[in-house]
């Protein structure tokens, strides 16, 4: 199974976002990522923004987020199983963008607030609930 981290970067500060906060929450969404592939090792985990071409690519100026998000809405209808959402969700946001992709496209979806054992727990469940 292939899943498909959804993390806030920008949140509803959008374009307004500082550069600093946008690069912590990348950090933390790896650090997320770090922890699910620990936990759940049978599932290929994809972040793009581990990816420091993309990031450069977009804090460069080179690329717009909205579109790293629409690649991102492109992979997750066609080539991913489905997405986990961490942390906030604000409507209007790349997030926001990628559940809806996830959810017209028929993808698993869960919601998780955090990586802790609780939510490992609730993903676990869903990931058997939905493999069946």
């Amino acid at each position: 199974m292939k899943l498909y981290v959804c993390h806030e970067i920008r949140g509803t500060d959008g374009e307004l976002a500082s550069e600093a906060k946008q690069r912590g929450n990348i950090q933390h969404a790896c650090e997320i990522a770090s922890v699910l592939r620990r936990v759940f090792s049978g599932v290929e985990w994809v972040v793009p923004h581990e990816n420091d071409i993309v990031n450069e690519l977009y804090f460069r100026g080179m690329v717009k987020g909205d579109d790293i998000v629409t690649i991102e809405c492109d992979l997750i209808a066609n080539k991913y199983d489905g997405i986990v959402v961490i942390g906030h969700i604000h409507t209007g946001t790349g997030v926001a963008r990628e559940i809806r992709t996830a959810h017209d496209n028929d993808k698993f979806i869960c919601f998780l607030d955090d990586v802790e054992e609780a939510s490992r727990q609730h993903l676990a469940n869903e990931l058997a609930r939905w493999e069946q």
